[in-house]
């Protein structure tokens, strides 16, 4: 009679065992390298969505404080411009703009002072400021809800987001009645020691500039930032470099630039535009 023997089951080796936790290891090991730049790109998305709002919400202030009106402005009806800009930065002259101020009256106001006069720069400041960075303290116990910061019953922000204002006549006279562009550059944490980066476009349609000092080409020029070219501002949709450190664009304009000269406002991050009626002193004026 044959006999028959119970199958034996061959086990786990400790090889085996020391070969799959290695595997494991380094796969653990990529996903978490993979963490801090998903934080980074999921910060960098949701202030390049903000951007896009804060830039409207930017050219909604400026209308609803008077920034249409020529007065406010400190601009003489009927006066040729080209660009009035108000910006803390100096900004104005490197794009070929005049430098605007605001008057010192209404909400502007610091003193019982004459009307004409310019409000003071911090005024400008204080304006030109985005108030969505709402300043959040956690909650004072584990399962309590974060609540705002108040300072002296204000909701506190931190001010990181700023803004730049262009206003354009179409026929190149301000006067009241006229048309003109009004555009609105948001920024985000800017360096105010290097507002503006120049450089050249070349035949094949790529940007050649020198980037500000201690940064690189990408830090100081990269998707999601504002350009001026061509007497217009332009959001650069995407942005690569090739071996010679030229910027190939991709930006929301109809030419391609193959000359000329382009203006990079640094620490950019959203731009938008609206054609607007310019207004005389009166309340009702439009």
């Amino acid at each position: 009679m044959p006999t028959f023997e119970p199958n034996r089951r061959r086990g786990i080796t400790l090889l085996e065992v020391m070969i799959s936790i290695g595997i494991l290891a380094v796969g653990l090991t990529s996903v978490v390298a993979l963490v801090p730049a998903g934080r980074s790109n999921a910060g960098q998305a949701l202030i390049y969505d903000r951007a896009l709002t804060l830039a409207d919400n930017a050219l909604n202030d400026a209308v609803t404080f008077g920034c249409l009106k020529l007065h406010t402005l400190g601009v003489a009806s009927g006066s040729t411009a080209n660009t009035i800009i108000l910006d803390v930065a100096p900004t104005a002259g490197v794009l070929g703009a005049s430098s605007g101020s605001l008057a010192r009256k209404g909400i502007f106001a610091s003193s019982a002072a004459d009307a004409a006069n310019a409000a003071p720069p911090a005024v400008l400041g204080q304006f030109l400021q985005l108030r969505d960075d709402i300043i959040v303290r956690s909650g004072t116990t584990e399962d309590a809800l974060p609540s705002f910061l108040n300072i002296d019953g204000v909701r506190g922000f931190d001010g990181r987001f700023t803004c730049m204002l262009a206003l354009s006549p179409l026929s190149g006279t301000m006067s009241a009645g006229s048309r003109a562009r009004l555009t609105a550059v948001v920024f985000h944490n800017r360096d105010l020691t290097a507002p503006i980066v120049s450089g050249t476009w070349d035949a094949d349609g790529a940007l050649i500039f020198t980037p500000a000092t201690d940064r690189t080409p990408a830090s100081t020029f990269r998707t999601g930032s504002v350009f001026a070219s061509g007497g217009r501002f332009y959001r650069a949709r995407s942005v690569s470099y090739d071996a010679a450190n030229r910027a190939h664009v991709l930006y929301s304009g109809t030419s391609l630039f193959t000359s000329g000269t382009a203006h990079i406002l640094v620490d950019s991050v959203g731009v938008a535009e609206r054609f607007v009626t310019l207004e005389g002193g009166g309340p009702y004026s439009h």
